[in-house]
C-alpha cells in the first residue's frame, strides 16, 4: 500500500496541543483498540483491518512521535504521556469499554492506561487485553544482565533502521521468518512514515523507553495483574528479538489457561504482517 492511500484512511484530532492521527472503522458495538510498538505505526495492521472490521470497530492511533501523528522536536513523550493522550482519545470518541491489543512498547502504554483505571482517573473498562511479541519481555526479566542485553538489542536495532532505507529494509526483513512476507512497497511506506516530519530524530529516544521499563516495570506488572481484564497472548514463535519463554512467563505470572496462549509457528516479530489471515482468525475466535 502506498503512503497516499494509507493517509486517506486516517483521521486526526488535536489533543494536548498535538495532532493524533488514527484509523477508525466507525461501525461495530465491540471496539478493538490497537497500540503499536516503538518506531512503527498503525500501518503494521493494514493487512488485518478489512478482515476484522465486520466483527469489531477497529481503532488504531499513531502514537505521538510516530506515523502520521505529531512529532515534537527534542521532546520524549513518556509512557505516561502516551497513555494519557490515548485515554483522552477514547473519551472524545465516547468509548467507555474496549478490548486492547498491544505490541511491545504498546503494552507498557496499556499498563499505564490500566493504572489510570485503578486510580479512578479514567472511566474506561478494558475488557480484554491481547499481548503480542516483546510485550512485558523487559518487565518480566529477573536478571539485570538479561534486561541490559534486551535493552542493547533494541537500541542497536533502532540505530540500524535509521541509517538508510536499504539498511531499514534489510533489518526489517530479518524480523520475518519468511523474508518475502513483506513487499518492497510496504517497506517503502513504512520508511516514509518513519521519516515524515523529521521523525527519524524521535528514534533517538529508545534509551528513554528502556529506562522507563527498568524504573516502572514492577508497577506495570502490578497494574495488569490487578486489573480485571481478560488477558490473551499471541506470539510468533520464531521471534529473534523476544525470548520464546516470555509468553510462558506471562502465562505463569497471570495464571492463564492454555487456551489463552496462541503460539504461531513459522512466524516472527510481526505476526499481523507475516500471517495476517491466521492472526485475524485467532482474534475473531476470541470472545472479545
Amino acid at each position: 500500500m502506498k503512503l497516499i492511500d494509507w493517509k486517506n484512511k486516517h483521521t486526526s484530532i488535536d489533543l494536548n496541543g498535538q495532532k493524533l492521527s488514527y484509523i477508525d472503522t466507525l461501525e461495530g458495538e465491540k471496539v478493538l483498540f490497537i497500540i503499536h510498538g516503538f518506531a512503527t505505526s498503525s500501518f503494521d495492521y493494514h493487512k488485518i483491518i478489512d478482515q476484522l472490521k465486520d466483527k469489531y470497530r477497529i481503532i488504531i492511533p499513531d502514537l505521538i512521535g510516530f506515523g502520521l501523528s505529531s512529532k515534537p522536536k527534542n521532546y520524549y513523550y513518556s509512557i505516561i504521556d502516551q497513555a494519557s493522550i490515548l485515554s483522552s482519545l477514547l473519551v472524545k470518541l465516547k468509548i467507555y469499554e474496549v478490548s486492547v491489543m498491544s505490541h511491545g512498547y504498546g503494552s507498557c502504554i496499556l499498563c499505564e492506561m490500566m493504572s489510570l483505571n485503578l486510580s479512578n482517573n479514567l472511566v474506561l473498562k478494558i475488557k480484554n487485553s491481547i499481548l503480542l511479541n516483546l510485550s512485558l519481555t523487559l518487565e518480566l526479566s529477573d536478571d539485570n544482565n538479561e534486561l541490559e542485553s534486551h535493552g542493547k538489542m533494541i537500541s542497536q536495532g533502532i540505530l540500524k533502521i535509521s541509517i538508510s532505507f536499504e539498511m531499514f529494509k534489510k533489518y526489517i526483513r530479518e524480523s520475518f521468518y519468511r523474508k518475502e512476507s513483506i513487499s518492497d512497497e510496504d517497506l517503502k511506506t513504512s520508511w516514509e512514515l518513519i521519516n515524515l516530519n523529521d521523525g527519524l530524530k524521535n528514534l533517538q529516544f529508545s534509551d528513554y523507553f528502556i529506562a522507563e521499563c527498568g524504573k516502572f516495570g514492577n508497577k506495570w506488572l502490578k497494574n495488569i495483574h490487578e486489573n480485571d481484564s481478560k488477558v490473551y497472548v499471541i506470539w510468533g514463535k520464531n521471534d529473534q528479538y523476544g525470548n520464546i519463554q516470555t509468553p510462558l512467563k506471562i502465562q505463569s505470572f497471570m495464571n492463564l489457561d492454555d487456551k489463552n496462549i496462541f503460539l504461531m509457528d513459522e512466524c516472527s516479530y510481526f505476526p499481523m504482517l507475516e500471517k495476517p489471515t491466521e492472526f485475524a482468525e485467532i482474534i475473531k475466535n476470541i470472545d472479545l
